[in-house]
């Protein structure tokens, strides 16, 4: 019962700003290209992501009166749009100078085109615009429910029942995930595909199955189907393979039928982005090298577009690449830095917490005269002083303001004279930490 009570919770916390915070500026343009897919419009519309967790987040339109008006139904002509478009490097360039015969090509971005449908499908006035959000919402908090449930059925099967509602109590209470998971995007369907991935490849390296290799196929190809981040899986694979070959020598011996397993999983990946895909199958047309050259068509995407299927995939991944060479300003730290990731990791564990993965990678680096056995609870006393001020996220078109992270006006690591009393606390009084550590985690 603890397990439902905390995800029962989840949703209470969820529900109100479901229905009272405003569209985020992705939100339309994932509910309305999610809406295209499934009724078979075509699948032009948003290439910079996969089609799954649009899909889903869109399946309740399917069964609602949604209606077109004239203006959304431009956007839907190839032949119509905006007089600038994007290359695939994300420069802002004018479409006559890149498709002097016409848009319609395979290789167009409609980047403005996309975000035009979703605000005038959900904003046009004759859509209820507060239902078509809500019910594209509420297939987002199934999925968050989803990754919590997952977190506890596998947490469960490595250190029991208490350690499951432990950690399930952490994914409940978390802010981030309160803060994304009852939006339309794509980042909690990745959660839960990504942590499914990892979770079945570590019960391939224990029992190298075929069955067990199609099932990290299936997780594999939804985890990619949901969000190119995905890809990631590719080094943690190879990561958790290699300390698989490292810590159990006596396994060595069966190293060919591990690789053979894992060469069926790869198939599967690739099936499964297949029939995500469906039936848009075909290999890319062909272009010429200078008008590719200008277009920012990478060299691997032009040499191999006849083995890149389904293509659709492969243009998105090639966008989303050319789209982290430009990046995002994002507020941190009293700055507006154009690549946010440089500056957290070295500040954060040292003078700001804003996120406590952070915490469990360098809690071992923590200095003061501690034993290896000490460091998770100064771990977790870090966490317990966590603060975190979500701010707004405001993006239109080419002005991206990211995200505003207030941090807490003391150093993270604040150790009091209780830190050193948590390593050595009986099981009752850990306990009671675990519960102030989860209500504090929820407060903040």
């Amino acid at each position: 019962m603890a397990p439902l009570a905390l995800l029962a919770a989840m949703v209470a916390m969820m529900w109100q700003p479901m229905r009272e915070e405003v569209a985020t500026r992705d939100e339309p343009v994932f509910l309305a290209a999610g809406y295209t897919y499934l009724k078979g419009m075509g699948s032009h519309l948003d290439p910079e992501q996969p089609p799954l967790a649009k899909e889903w987040s869109a399946l309740p339109l399917l069964f609602m009166d949604v209606k077109l008006s004239e203006r959304a139904g431009r956007y839907l002509d190839p032949q119509s749009g905006y007089p600038e478009t994007r290359t695939w490097s994300d420069e802002r360039v004018p479409v006559q100078a890149l498709f002097p015969l016409g848009r319609d090509s395979w290789y167009f971005r409609p980047l403005a085109e996309g975000i035009a449908f979703g605000n005038l499908l959900l904003y046009d006035g004759i859509n209820d615009a507060e239902k078509l959000l809500f019910s594209g919402r509420l297939m987002q908090v199934v999925l968050t429910l989803l990754t919590g449930a997952a977190i506890f059925f596998w947490i469960r099967q490595l250190a029991g029942g208490e350690a499951a509602v432990f950690g399930t109590a952490l994914w409940v209470f978390n802010p981030i995930a309160l803060a994304y998971g009852h939006l339309i995007l794509t980042d909690m369907g990745a959660a839960l595909t990504i942590l499914l991935g990892v979770w079945s490849f570590s019960k391939l390296l224990e029992q190298p199955t075929s069955s067990r290799a199609v099932l990290v196929g299936l997780a594999t190809g939804g985890a990619l189907l949901m969000k190119f981040t995905a890809v990631l899986l590719v080094p943690i694979y190879a990561t958790m393979a290699a300390v698989w070959w490292w810590k159990s020598p006596p396994e060595r011996q069966r190293l060919s039928t591990v690789c053979k397993v894992i060469a069926l999983a790869g198939l599967a990946t690739w099936v499964t982005i297949l029939l995500g895909y469906e039936p848009f199958w075909s290999p890319a047309p062909s272009l010429p090298a200078e008008q590719a050259a200008r277009m920012g068509v990478p060299w691997w995407f032009q040499h191999f577009r006849f083995c890149l299927i389904p293509p659709d995939f492969f243009k998105g991944l090639a966008c989303q690449i050319g789209h982290s060479h430009v990046g995002h300003s994002a507020y941190l730290c009293g700055r507006w830095p154009a690549n946010r990731l440089v500056v957290l990791l070295p500040r954060c564990p040292g003078v700001e917490d804003t996120h406590p993965l952070a915490h469990l990678a360098t809690g071992w680096l923590v200095p003061g005269p501690y034993n290896s056995a000490e460091r998770p609870c100064l771990v977790l006393r870090a966490l317990d002083r966590r603060r975190r001020i979500s701010g707004f996220c405001h993006e239109q078109f080419d002005q991206h303001w990211g995200s505003a992270f207030a941090a807490d006006d003391r150093p993270a690591y604040r150790w009091d004279c209780g830190a050193d009393r948590l390593a050595t606390t009986d099981r009752a009084d850990r306990r009671l930490v675990a519960l102030r550590l989860v209500g504090r985690n929820g407060v903040s």
